[in-house]
């Protein structure tokens, strides 16, 4: 299987916060962090995020469904 395309820290965090945007129930989420994580197979991501918020509150899970979906898109790019 090949490798997926890697994208870096900055290109994920634009990507996953321009589709959060798009989400009126993620209105109170202000950022992403992205950090890797170890990847057990080429199939499997290599990396994982968290999202701060603005104020108290939880993150919809529509936002951890946006990420899932480019975690097996993209892997994170070599530092």
């Amino acid at each position: 299987m090949a490798n997926k395309p890697t994208r870096t820290e900055r290109e994920l965090q634009a990507l996953i916060m321009q589709q959060v945007r798009n989400r009126p129930e993620c209105r109170n989420i202000q950022g992403v962090a992205i950090t890797r994580t170890t990847q057990l197979a080429p199939r499997f991501p290599n990396w994982d995020c968290a999202f701060s918020l603005n104020g108290s509150g939880v993150v919809p899970p529509s936002a951890p469904e946006i990420a899932q979906i480019l975690r097996n898109e993209f892997d994170l790019a070599a530092a």
